[in-house]
């Protein structure tokens, strides 16, 4: 099985399943995720350790690092 761990991009957005790969990963950990062309950044709301069982089949995208910065999100309107 996969090391997957759920993420989030939005404070309030859907849980991604990523993999973790070789990281550590806690709930509250920021990371950065390639997703297709590009990276997001987000937060671990489960870690691997959290996820007793996963069916999920198919590539999902990889988590590049732990970043040292609490997610802070950028609203639009500049607050």
């Amino acid at each position: 099985m996969a090391n997957v761990a759920g993420v989030r991009f939005e404070p309030s957005g859907r849980v991604h399943y990523v993999d973790a790969g070789d990281l550590n990963l806690s709930s509250g950990d920021v990371v950065e995720v390639a997703t297709g062309n590009s990276t997001a950044v987000g937060s671990v709301v489960f870690g691997p350790d959290q996820l007793v069982h996963s069916d999920l089949v198919g590539p999902m995208d990889e988590v590049l690092w732990i970043l040292d910065t609490p997610y802070r999100p950028v609203h639009s309107d500049g607050g």
